[in-house]
């Protein structure tokens, strides 16, 4: 037997929500090794979580599950990164892996997302060992979401270093707004004569993340 407590308001969260709990009780008939199990349907069914529980006949136990923003988020080729869709997921939760056999269903609404904001690197095609460059990392507008505590950033090849010369955490980002930061890269004196990547980076929240690379010559 399964008991849960519906609510009667979707929740509504955005991307950079830190997640929605919900809960179902299993209650034992007879001895059993019962699992709670959480499915979020979205282009395709998938498992969100499950927890094994042991019971005694009679005992009954209570599992808790927490959705997150990444359980709704799929690829997106355009923005170089996860991304989610805005509208509404339904959950199904009982102790079966079959949808038909779970008799707990919820939902929750999705209200805004970061779209297909890309991040862009602008550096120059060739770089002289020892010698400082400057580099643009950026971050597009876009999505219908107002984004909190953004960091771009930089990765570089081993021994090179960077300095920022603005601001790379962003507190707050409207959706038609873009940012950009400055970096001083400087390769070391002892790099070769090769190609590098320069690879940026703009973290979105805990669960989501933009990136993108140039390749430049050093010598």
């Amino acid at each position: 037997m399964l008991g849960v407590v519906v609510q009667r308001e979707l929740p509504r969260v955005g991307a950079q929500a830190d997640g929605i709990d919900l809960g179902l009780t299993l209650v034992a008939d007879i001895g059993s090794d019962q699992v709670g199990r959480e499915y979020v349907p979205f282009q395709q069914e998938g498992l969100v979580g499950f927890q094994r529980v042991q019971l005694d006949p009679g005992q009954s136990a209570r599992v808790q599950f927490t959705i997150t923003p990444r359980d709704t988020w799929w690829w997106d080729d355009n923005a170089g990164g996860w991304t989610s869709t805005p509208g509404v997921y339904r959950v199904y939760l009982g102790d079966s892996s079959a949808l038909a056999n779970l008799p707990l269903r919820n939902a929750f609404q999705v209200v805004s997302t970061p779209g297909a904001r890309q991040v862009y690197v602008n550096a120059p095609g060739t770089m002289t060992p020892g010698k400082p460059s400057r580099v643009t990392v950026s971050l597009s507008s876009g999505g219908s979401e107002t984004l909190h505590n953004v960091r771009l950033a930089l990765q570089l090849p081993q021994g090179w270093t960077a300095q920022s010369r603005g601001k790379t955490l962003f507190r707050q980002i409207k959706p038609r707004k873009a940012v950009a930061t400055t970096f001083v890269v400087t390769p070391p004196s002892y790099a070769p004569s090769t190609n590098s990547v320069v690879h940026a980076t703009a973290d979105l929240g805990p669960d989501a993340q933009r990136e993108a690379g140039v390749t430049v010559t050093v010598g």
